[in-house]
């Protein structure tokens, strides 16, 4: 009898043991992240492939870290691997075009919140018209009072990309360009963030059909989008509108461009009168204007300003010079020249009045007087 209760005892004993490993291991589990991510995807100029940046973290994660409400969580960031890779539409073959094994972000003690829990990357890939792939990507390490960034910069021929990986270097060193090649006729490939930043998945979608193919997508990808990614969520990341908007510009502007110096304007001028028809055809904003009249006498109550010649000699009030100068017609309004002055205050004046929202008021100089409107900006309507 005694032997049997102690082997039910010993039973009972490696039950609560087995037990305790197994909740200590999914603890551990619980606390190792692994996040993969499809960044910045463009179609190579033939559109027969989609480039794109591939992102692989591990790290140990713990704490609430939740925006707004706790503070930050706790990682320790134990891979972090980056490729360049291109993947084949019609085959689905996938080649790696550069990698790199570890970021400065490896071995690191971040404090942030877990919406962004590796550090949120910052990609874009490109193509030049002439067909060089442009890269550049960054990452950054929290700190206080000021965060330490680290990128990588680089250019290679889409068709024959033989290209040693950069080495990371210290600071920010961003990509700045048209994202023109992520439309393909009625498709367009969308960015967009699943779990802590990391986009789970390379989308077309096509906004006239509200259709959408999924080219490639990361291990946790069901786990966030289960039903589908939502196509509200493909619409409103669709930058269809801009890059359109921004081709139509390029090819009016190169258009005035070639006309005005082909008229024999000098390249300076021709560049002004160009960006003036890009103004008045609503493809460009229009500043905000001046325009001038002159009066016989000022009402009485109104806002009034004495300006001296001198003043205007010096430089000061340059737009208010050109308006009075051509009464009637428009131009461009900018208070970079109300300084002060010594001995004057109107500068000052003038120009609380405009900040302050004043429009309408009249300025007294050399024995004559004008009432001047200024008319506010107006946006693009193209």
């Amino acid at each position: 009898m005694a032997l049997k209760r102690v082997r039910i005892l010993s039973a009972a004993i490696g039950v609560v043991l087995l037990l305790s490993v197994v909740g200590t291991l999914a603890g551990w589990r619980f606390l190792i992240h692994t996040h993969e991510g499809y960044f910045s995807p463009v179609f190579s100029p033939d559109r027969g492939s989609v480039l794109y940046l591939e992102r692989k973290t591990r790290g140990i994660v713990w704490g609430l870290g939740i925006e707004h409400f706790t503070p930050p969580a706790h990682a320790f960031v134990l891979s972090d691997e980056f490729s360049l890779k291109r993947l084949h539409r019609e085959t689905g073959a996938i080649d790696v075009l550069a990698h790199w094994p570890s970021s400065p972000l490896v071995g690191k003690h971040l404090r942030t919140y877990r919406n962004r829990i590796f550090s949120a990357l910052s990609a874009r890939l490109q193509f030049s018209d002439d067909g060089i792939l442009e890269y550049g990507f960054s990452v950054s390490i929290p700190k206080q009072p000021r965060s330490e960034s680290w990128s990588i910069r680089g250019v290679a021929s889409a068709e024959n990309f033989k290209d040693e990986a950069q080495p990371w270097q210290s600071g920010k060193r961003p990509l700045y360009g048209h994202a023109r090649y992520v439309l393909d006729g009625d498709w367009e490939l969308i960015h967009f963030y699943g779990e802590a930043a990391y986009p789970p998945a390379i989308v077309m979608f096509n906004g006239e059909s509200r259709q959408s193919r999924v080219l490639l997508r990361s291990p946790g990808f069901l786990d966030q989008f289960a039903d589908g990614i939502p196509v509200r969520t493909l619409a409103d990341r669709s930058v269809r509108a801009a890059v359109e908007r921004i081709d139509a510009l390029a090819q009016v502007r190169d258009k005035l461009l070639t006309k005005y110096k082909q008229e024999g304007l000098s390249d300076g001028v021709a560049r002004l009168r160009t960006t003036a028809a890009l103004r008045e055809l609503g493809y460009l904003s229009r500043p905000p204007t001046l325009v001038a009249r002159v009066v016989d006498e000022v009402p009485q109550g109104a806002s009034v300003f004495t300006i001296s010649g001198h003043e205007f000699q010096v430089g000061l009030f340059q737009d208010i010079e050109r308006a009075i100068r051509h009464p009637g017609t428009p131009v461009e309004h900018s208070t970079g020249t109300y300084l002060r002055y010594e001995g004057y205050d109107s500068s000052a004046r003038l120009k609380a009045f405009l900040d302050g929202g004043g429009m309408r008021f009249y300025v007294i100089t050399q024995g004559r007087s004008y009432a001047i409107e200024k008319k506010p900006s107006q946006p693009a309507t193209r």
